[in-house]
């Protein structure tokens, strides 16, 4: 007993440590420019793989002409990766009224590329801008996306991501929105300090120069987690990366409409979670693991145990508020707080079983 006990307190004591850090790295964040002036206006590609969206994508190409860059300065490439239900009708219908906007049936793969990584790596050849903005057909970008990226962007730099939350009006949703939320902040405190997580595939830019010199999707491993990957090959070259945060950068997604879904995105994202750096790795594991060992203390030594789950939802609350002060969003994170951390502790031991089961992970009516 006395093995375990210390055990327990050597966890929690590790655990705390961690988010103290985290709260310190997150008030030294690297500040954006908000609403930058641009000296220029390059030629921007967006890109926009598409499959089976017809609830999501005229939402998104809405929010696409709607940008205040100047029409002539970009363009919109919409990859059909062999949609079963009215992408293509929805799409051709919006495009009709603007010439910037293009749809591309994808019908053969090339070279590595499978998935949404094959959709890309076609619209970028087709592309003919000098930065590639990459976004998913169930986003809607802010307005000044264009203007905040290229304000910020620095020339030694691989990739530039900005923040993606969930919005929806169910319970389900807005739990989903906070653990983005909270996800992102932890990016946000960790990629600042010099320690590389990711880039963010639905909320990402990358000069033209440098997705070609890794070879482009055609030539690097084939991943289900393909921003990881490009983000690994720009850092294999030398390149940095950068992660804004703000309400310029924010973009907003539609939230997964099942349990079943939310584990196969898990699933598909833990491939890349396991190859992340191994002290942010370590970090996301104390986190999953905080749900089961608090609830063993509660056993071994309740007194205690209560206090540290008490001051973990003091901390972590603190955390996530911050984290939408900083991009500007209201939201009463109060009344969801408690319910979020049942969330979070079952949808992590549940995402920990369903990554360890065989077979092969399903996305978008595919099998990887």
């Amino acid at each position: 007993m006395k093995i375990l006990v210390v055990i327990l307190l050597l966890y929690f004591l590790v655990y705390f440590i961690y988010i103290f850090f985290l709260f310190i790295f997150f008030e030294r964040l690297k500040p954006n420019i908000a609403n930058p002036s641009l000296t220029d206006y390059p030629l921007v590609s967006i890109l926009v793989a598409a499959r089976n969206e017809e609830d999501n994508i005229l939402e998104c190409l809405k929010t696409l002409a709607s940008m205040n860059y100047p029409e002539d300065k970009f363009e919109v490439l919409i990859g059909n990766d062999r949609s079963e239900d009215n992408t293509k009708l929805i799409t051709l219908e919006f495009i009709r009224s603007h010439k910037n906007f293009k749809l591309i049936d994808i019908t053969e793969k090339v070279g590595l590329a499978k998935g949404k990584a094959n959709v890309l790596a076609q619209l970028a050849r087709k592309a003919n801008g000098e930065y590639f903005f990459i976004t998913d057909a169930d986003i809607s970008v802010p307005e000044n996306w264009i203007h905040e990226m290229l304000g910020n962007y620095k020339k030694s730099s691989g990739t530039v991501s900005g923040v993606t939350m969930i919005k929806g009006e169910t319970l389900f949703a807005k739990l989903q929105s906070i653990e983005w939320i909270h996800a992102f902040g932890m990016v946000k405190a960790v990629s600042d300090q010099n320690i590389p997580v990711s880039a963010v595939g639905n909320n990402m830019m990358i000069p033209r120069k440098v997705y070609e010199e890794t070879g482009g999707y055609e030539n690097i491993p084939f991943s289900v987690t393909e921003d990881f990957e490009l983000f690994k090959a720009t850092l294999d070259l030398g390149y940095d990366y950068q992660q804004l945060m703000g309400p310029g950068v924010l973009a907003l997604s539609k939230p997964l409409s099942s349990l079943k879904r939310l584990l196969n995105q898990r699933r598909r994202w833990m491939q890349g979670a396991v190859q992340i750096p191994l002290v942010l790795s370590t970090l996301l594991l104390l986190q999953s693991l905080f749900f089961p060992i608090i609830l063993l203390a509660m056993f071994v030594m309740p007194n205690f145990a209560i206090l540290v789950w008490a001051g973990k939802l003091i901390l972590q609350y603190s955390f996530i508020n911050r984290v939408y002060r900083k991009i500007d969003y209201k939201f009463p994170l109060w009344k969801y707080i408690i319910i979020y951390e049942l969330y979070t502790g079952i949808v992590s031991l549940l995402t920990l079983l369903y990554y360890l089961k065989p077979g092969k992970i399903e996305w978008k009516g595919r099998k990887f």
